[in-house]
């Protein structure tokens, strides 16, 4: 595996789609550019192009500018984006923490919901492990 082909595997990991991270990485190599030239080095069309890197610029990760009537892009600085998932990762340590402590009170409620006859589907493969659970649970 190449050294691009992990970088888009860890930016998937961290909740990119294929194409923006696709993006993502090919932005950061031109370091600024116009959304046809992003396209041809990402190998992308320019309509989807355009859409992704407008994802990209909502969640903070691109920047616009407009020069002579054109949009050009340029992708933040690496090191800012892993601080932004620094702090995102910690507040959400945060929030699993205030979960951690509320589930007896939420198990208390789940178990009063759970007395009364019930069916429930489950798809995919996280249906199927948590149809498992359950059956051990039980």
């Amino acid at each position: 595996m190449t050294e691009k082909n992990k970088l888009y595997k860890t930016l998937q990991a961290l909740g990119f789609s294929e194409k923006e991270s696709m993006v993502y990485i090919n932005l950061l190599e031109l370091n600024e550019g116009i959304c046809s030239s992003i396209a041809r080095k990402a190998g992308i069309q320019r309509s989807t192009t355009y859409s992704i890197l407008d994802q990209l610029a909502k969640k903070g990760l691109v920047s616009m500018r407009k020069i002579d009537n054109h949009l050009r892009y340029r992708a933040i600085d690496p090191k800012v984006f892993l601080e932004r998932k620094r702090k995102e990762h910690k507040k959400q340590g945060k929030s699993i923490g205030a979960l951690e402590k509320s589930l007896p009170i939420l198990m208390d409620l789940h178990s009063d919901f759970t007395t009364t006859p019930q069916m429930e589907v489950f798809h995919g493969k996280d249906g199927l492990i948590q149809i498992m659970e359950d059956t051990l649970t039980t």
